[in-house]
């Protein structure tokens, strides 16, 4: 539905569709909250691992692995921040939730190769999953915004 046929609607039902869209945006901001959680704690989690540990684990050069968690870290918090300006019914905050989702989709994708020398696990089929979720809910979600909080 573009804005001028929004406009034309009642009232009531302006506040009917925008009662949705709010619901919409709030579920994709639980759902963003739990992705960039999962995301931020194994991060933590790796990072406060011994070197030789994650050799053992993964097989594979300690260093890629701390550096992979170091970059998703930031990441993670980005999408948990966005979840709450999203949560909070902030423009930008929704807007920057389809941004992140994706960076959080493709280091998911970076991480899985580090981590197990394929793209295809299963966190990364469960991030896809996720990530397509929020990107359809933030989507319905559009009309919980006004004409003049987009600008």
């Amino acid at each position: 539905m573009n804005i001028r046929e929004f406009n034309e609607l009642s009232p009531e039902e302006q506040a009917e569709i925008r009662g949705k869209a709010r619901a919409f945006t709030f579920f994709a901001a639980i759902a963003m909250m739990l992705l960039g959680f999962s995301a931020a704690y194994e991060s933590v989690v790796i990072l406060t691992r011994e070197k030789a540990m994650l050799v053992d684990r993964f097989g594979t050069d300690a260093e890629r692995v701390f550096n992979s968690s170091l970059l998703t870290l930031p990441l993670g918090g980005f999408e948990m921040f966005c979840a709450w300006a999203a949560m909070r019914l902030r423009y930008v905050g929704w807007r920057f939730g389809f941004f992140a989702t994706v960076v959080l989709l493709l280091n998911s994708i970076v991480s899985s190769i580090v981590f197990n020398g394929t793209p295809i696990t299963f966190s990364t089929i469960l991030t896809a999953v996720l990530s397509s979720l929020i990107f359809i809910l933030l989507y319905k979600g559009k009309d919980a915004f006004s004409s003049s909080d987009a600008s």
